[in-house]
């Protein structure tokens, strides 16, 4: 049997008087099914309220098939209710890795106060990093296929009734086709793979190839977010997918290397080999 990876993760995630890492589940990990496909166990889940704070879609997905995603922000008087997990820290680590690995996250620590009772202290909250929020602060509506997550986790933990009727309200876009659904996958793993590759050496100690390839990618990742952003709900936002064609490409092309090698030649051979 495989031992499994174990990922490294911020020390202050790491609850020291319980030796478990609490981590706050509000957007899709609320689905016992999104968990289980992560290959997580969890030790226990109890239903939560943090208060502080409100749920808003304003962290920048991929639209239009994926405008948005859930968020945590800070508002006097509001609260948003999810889970209360109880991870042993090798598990957190999947999570974590699985989050982004840092590069699409804040790590928050938060109080809960569970349905049971209990007050919860230093619980994980992944809030969304400024740079991958909808540009002007605004919020747009997530897809049929993400919110329907939230909604069936709601429902499964038992969640406040007056809280699942809010998520049921929430406007949403169509499911995205199958072959938008594959375009953005690869465009996803694309980035992912280049922001743990980049974050794998030392600040400014990337080697000049990859500084060069990651200034591009970075202005090409704002230009599809732009485009994605004013053409969502238009007539016309199927012209953001051919923007996403160059990326899900590279990232078809770099897992596919890396299923059929294992690695990458070259200076990327020790940093994404692991990644």
């Amino acid at each position: 049997m495989a031992t499994p990876i174990a990922y490294a993760f911020p020390e202050k995630c790491l609850n020291p008087k319980t030796g478990l890492v609490h981590n706050f589940a509000f957007g899709s990990n609320l689905s016992a099914e999104k968990m289980q496909s992560r290959g997580i166990t969890v030790l226990r889940a109890r239903p939560a309220v943090l208060r502080g704070y409100q749920l808003r879609f304003s962290q920048l997905g991929f639209p239009p098939a994926e405008p948005s995603f859930a968020n945590l922000e800070p508002c006097t008087g509001a609260e948003v209710h999810g889970i209360c997990f109880d991870l042993e820290p090798q598990q957190f680590g999947i999570l974590w890795h699985g989050e982004g690995g840092g590069a699409w996250y804040a790590e928050e620590l938060v109080t809960l106060s569970c349905y049971d009772g209990d007050c919860v202290e230093g619980v994980v909250a992944f809030m969304c990093l400024p740079e991958r929020r909808v540009p002007g602060g605004g919020e747009l509506p997530p897809s049929a296929r993400y919110l329907s997550l939230l909604i069936t986790g709601a429902a499964e933990v038992g969640l406040d009734p007056a809280y699942q009727t809010m998520l049921k309200a929430q406007p949403s876009t169509p499911m995205p086709t199958a072959a938008a659904s594959f375009l953005i996958h690869h465009r996803l793993a694309f980035h992912l793979k280049m922001s743990k590759l980049v974050s794998a050496y030392p600040e400014n100690a990337q080697p000049l190839p990859l500084r060069l390839f990651e200034a591009l990618r970075a202005k090409y990742l704002i230009f599809g977010q732009t485009v994605g952003v004013r053409l969502v709900g238009s007539r016309f936002d199927w012209l953001t997918y051919l923007v996403y064609v160059p990326e899900a490409a590279l990232g078809l092309l770099m897992q596919f290397t890396q299923a059929s090698i294992g690695y990458f030649p070259g200076f990327i051979t020790r940093r994404l080999s692991t990644v």
